[in-house]
């Protein structure tokens, strides 16, 4: 399935940056959309941040998956057809 160093470089990126982004991401906005004051983000405001962390994480496994399962087929394709019809 990843036979291919184009495969196995966009699965890992997307194991590593997917779920961290999507973790960071969620919390801070889940922290700042929940904070009922303008000015700062009290102590309280991080529980709604660290509840959204975990649907952020979730997304982000969710992409890192699709991609694992989507992504080499497509690579695969492209270098057969790369074989097939050879540039000159």
């Amino acid at each position: 399935m990843l036979k291919h160093q184009e495969s196995r470089l966009g699965v890992t990126i997307a194991w590593l940056l997917a779920p961290v982004i999507f973790t960071l991401v969620g919390f801070y906005l889940g922290t700042i959309w929940a904070s009922p004051t303008d000015m700062d983000l009290q102590y309280p405001d991080i529980r709604y941040g660290a509840q959204t962390a975990l649907y952020g994480l979730a997304l982000g496994l969710l992409i890192a998956i699709v991609v694992t399962v989507f992504y080499p087929p497509v690579i695969n394709r492209e270098f057969r057809e790369a074989d097939e019809h050879p540039h000159v």
